[in-house]
């Protein structure tokens, strides 16, 4: 189904959204930011790659318009080529897509996706961006209410971010989502244990933070809360440091270093599970 995250001037997605976002739809990230001089994109399959180089261009270009894109592959094969964005007629105009477009179907030998079909050859052929900015609706009315399209551009005199099917989405904090696929749900949606732990990453039950919980009598709790509730021997603070790899509040004579990071028990465990070590 995919998800694509629009940012109009001034708004950035919190990185824990995209990172849901990502998990969601693994089969290739990209992003484009539009500049008023040229346009900046970039695609990968690594979503730790895209949210880093994007959040990272992001914070020094904040006033232009932006998107962000991670895929579930429905056409074409599961490659660097089927992720978005797609250039539309240069490289001046990328557009990012979400949905099924049965009217773009490729040929059959033809490895290109249905959104690159769209991008690469249909709009082109149809007035390029122009049309799409001038005749928005007639546009959502031909993709199909369930399909939307996002467009960023650096063409002089032409709108800069352009959303088709808009109503079919969602705006939050400034974000305009594609769906509801960021939202991390902690009640029913859970990533799996680390190997070799009983750790899961979600949200702590009593101060609502973000990270590696552990079960305790019904409730998830973080580690600061296991102390504080006695659940674990109480640490002073200032020897709390934070684990490099799973991101949890570890007492400092726990942690230990592997390849020039600092982890915990837990990820030292998981890591030496997984390579076939203790």
């Amino acid at each position: 189904m995919c998800i694509i995250a629009a940012c109009p001037p001034g708004t950035t997605p919190d990185e824990r959204d995209l990172d849901v976002a990502c998990s969601n739809n693994p089969d290739g990230f990209g992003w484009a930011i539009a500049t008023r001089t040229r346009m900046i994109t970039h695609r990968t399959m690594s979503a730790n790659e895209a949210m880093d180089t994007f959040l990272t261009i992001r914070g020094q270009c904040p006033k232009s318009p932006a998107l962000f894109h991670a895929r579930i592959a429905t056409h074409s094969a599961v490659n660097l080529a089927g992720c978005h964005p797609f250039p539309i007629g240069d490289d001046r105009t990328m557009m990012a897509h979400n949905g099924i477009l049965y009217q773009c179907e490729p040929g059959p030998y033809d490895p290109r996706s249905d959104s690159a079909v769209l991008a690469e050859d249909i709009i082109p052929r149809n007035g390029g961006i122009a049309s799409i900015v001038a005749h928005r609706d007639k546009w959502g009315e031909w993709i199909g209410k369930n399909n939307k399209l996002v467009f960023v551009s650096s063409v002089p005199g032409v709108q800069k971010l352009t959303i088709v099917n808009e109503q079919a989405g969602e705006w939050d904090g400034g974000i305009w989502w594609s769906n509801s696929g960021y939202i991390y749900d902690w009640q029913t949606w859970k990533r799996q244990p680390i190997v070799g732990s009983s750790h899961v990453w979600a949200k702590c039950g009593l101060c609502l933070s973000y990270g590696m919980v552990h079960e305790v009598e019904g409730m998830d709790l973080c580690g600061t809360c296991r102390g504080q509730l006695g659940f674990v021997a109480s640490v002073d603070p200032l020897d709390l440091q934070y684990c490099d790899a799973c991101g949890c509040q570890t007492p400092t004579r726990d942690l230990m270093e592997y390849r020039g990071e600092v982890i915990c028990a837990d990820c030292d465990h998981s890591i030496m599970t997984s390579i076939g070590g203790k």
